[in-house]
């Protein structure tokens, strides 16, 4: 299996980009965006 790399300046590149309020992190799941008041998951793989 491939192991996706990703960087904490992209999820904030993104969520500026989609003018987040919030960016949940958390072990274990994918990261979410909150959206005009909506939480989101992202397209970023599961944060392990």
């Amino acid at each position: 299996m491939e192991l996706k790399v990703f960087s904490l300046e992209d999820l904030l590149t993104q969520s500026q980009t989609q003018e987040c309020s919030d960016l949940h992190l958390s072990i274990g799941k994918v990261p979410y965006l909150r959206i005009k008041g909506r939480l989101e998951s992202s397209q970023y793989p599961i944060i392990e």
